[in-house]
C-alpha cells in the first residue's frame, strides 16, 4: 500500500513530503525526531481541509494522511474516504484544545 502525505505551513514557510510504503515512511524536510500524532479523523477531504486551515492559522503545522483511492474515487464508504489530521506530537495537546473550542 502506498500513501503520500504533504505538510505545508505558510506561517513558518515549511514544506515537506512523506512517502509511506507499508509501515515505513520516508520524509523530506523533517528531522527524524519529529513524530506526528493524529488529532482528528475527518470524513473526507473538504472537512479535513477546514480542520487543517484552523490549525495552521494557529501556527500548528499539519499533515494529512489518507488512502489515495478515497480521493481518486471520491468515496467516503467504510472509512475509505477518512483523512487523519496529524500534527507534531509536541503540539498535539494544543491542537486538540483548539479543535474543542
Amino acid at each position: 500500500m502506498l500513501q503520500v502525505s504533504l505538510i505545508y505551513n505558510m506561517g513558518s514557510s515549511t514544506f515537506s513530503s512523506c512517502l509511506q510504503r507499508d509501515s515505513k515512511a520516508e520524509c523530506t524536510g523533517l528531522s527524524k525526531e519529529n513524530e506526528f500524532t493524529t488529532v482528528y479523523i475527518a470524513n473526507g477531504q473538504p472537512e479535513a481541509q477546514i480542520i487543517r486551515g484552523r490549525l495552521e492559522i494557529e501556527g500548528i503545522p499539519t499533515m494529512l494522511r489518507y488512502e489515495s483511492a478515497g480521493l481518486v474515487y471520491g468515496l467516503t464508504l467504510d472509512g475509505l474516504g477518512q483523512v487523519e489530521i496529524q500534527v507534531p506530537s509536541s503540539l498535539a495537546q494544543k491542537a486538540r484544545e483548539i479543535l474543542t473550542t
